[in-house]
Parts: C-alpha cells; structure tokens; sequence
C-alpha cells in the first residue's frame, strides 16, 4: 500500500515537472508577434460651398455712455432690417461681439502743445456674423448694411451646411488610400499583406474657403463708405474642402 502511494506521488511530481517544462514553448508560441506595416490615409472631396458667413458691426462714439448705446443700436437695428430684406432668417443673425469702452482724449493747447487736460468719450460696438445662403446676393447686403449704418466689417467665410455624406465618401477614399500604401510598401519588402490588425479614424473636417479683404474695415475710405450703398462689392466664393485621415496597420507574411 505505502509503494502504491509513493509510485503515484512520483508520476505526479514527474507530471508536474512535465507541464512546467512545457508551459514556456507554449507561452512563446502564443506571444510571437506577428510582422506588421503602419500606413496613413488620406481622402478628399472638394465642391462648392453652399452657405456663406460674414461679419457686419456697427462703432459709434458718444461723449456719453447712454447717448452711445442709444446711438449704436438705432444703426444695428436699421442694418438688421436691411439685411432681412434679403430674406435672411432670423436665426441666421448672432451676436458675435458687444462692448461700451470708455475711452480718455487728451487736449493741447495747440500753440505751446500744453495739455490742458481732456475729455471722456465712449466707444459702443456691436458686431453680427450673417449667415446666407444666396451666395450671389452677398455683395448686395454688405452694400445694404453699410448703407444703413454698419461701419465694421469681417472675413467672409464659405462652407456647407451639411457635409456629413461627403465625409463618408472622403473617409472611403481616405481607406484606399491607406490600401495602395500598403502594397506598395510590402511588395518593395518583397512580401504581402496577410490581414488588418487595427483601423483609426485620425481626424476629419470641412476646410472653409476663407474670403479676405472684400468686407469694409472701419479704415476704409470716405469715398468707399459713402458710395456702398450704391453697388454691391464682388465677392468670389472658394471650393470647400472635405477631409478624412485613417492611420491602417497591416499584419504581412513573414
């Protein structure tokens, strides 16, 4: 009875010392890593905008705050009446900046240049981003804004309203891409591609086409702002681009 037990704890001991041999061949096999390439892609797709967004302001100045404020939104209201004459809806119509800054001039005396003290005067501004999706009838409500009073104006921005499909479709390009890399890159490796092993969606955008220098700046010419009433300033619209980045890792044979 004691032999039995002692040969049946011997063949587990041996057992034991089996396994545990074999575990680190096995655990190797599971760990080997397998060969891979790492590739980036891009895609884009370029159309036209289709909505448009610029800035009008209006800056006032008055010896008194209150006078100013009253002053400045008289003339904000008159351009926003203007600028709906076009059909833009109100929720197309934000603030984007307003302000009342005190501001001190100094006075000389203007034959010995003495200062002999000064004077307060407030600057009111209030400043609207108009969003219009007539792109041809740009030009005509800056020349109706400025003809109501605005005296402030920005960039002009070009962009699509909605680019949620032609994401995808620049997102599918982006992926080929990714894919002609990838082979090009195994086969001057001599190999080829066996598998994906991850995917990424990098990033993704809509550029805006970005308009400079046809708004009215409060240093333009007298000449300009008087006469903008008149006629509307040619504003030439940008291609919007729609952009997808993928990072792709790709398993190839050994």
């Amino acid at each position: 009875m004691v032999k039995a037990k002692l040969k049946m704890v011997i063949f587990t001991l041996v057992s034991v010392m089996v396994l545990t041999l074999a575990l680190p061949a096995t655990a190797f096999a599971q760990t080997e890593e397998v060969p891979t390439i790492r590739v980036s892609g891009s895609g884009t797709i370029t159309v036209a905008p289709d909505i448009a967004m610029f800035n009008l302001g209006v800056s006032s100045t008055s010896d008194n705050a209150q006078a100013g404020l009253r002053e400045n939104t008289a003339l904000m209201d008159r351009v926003i009446a203007a600028i709906q004459e076009f059909g833009v809806a109100e929720d197309d119509i934000t603030t984007n900046q307003f302000s009342i800054q005190q501001m001190w001039h100094p006075v000389f005396d203007r034959f010995h240049m003495d200062m002999m003290g000064g004077e307060n005067q407030y600057t009111v501004t209030n400043s609207i981003t108009i969003t219009v999706r007539d792109l041809d009838a740009i030009g005509d409500i800056i020349a109706a804004g400025v003809g109501a009073g605005a005296n402030m104006s920005g960039n002009i921005w070009f962009n699509l309203e909605n680019s949620g499909e032609l994401y995808y479709e620049a997102l599918t390009l982006a992926i080929e891409d990714a894919a002609r890399k990838s082979r090009t890159m195994a086969a001057a490796l001599d190999t080829s591609i066996t598998g994906i092993v991850t995917v990424m969606e990098t990033s993704g955008w809509a550029s805006p086409g970005l308009s400079r220098g046809h708004g009215f700046a409060l240093d333009s010419s007298l000449w300009m702002m008087r006469h903008a009433s008149e006629w509307g300033p040619p504003i030439h619209g940008r291609y919007v681009e729609v952009v997808a980045r993928v990072d792709v890792v790709y398993s190839i044979a050994r």
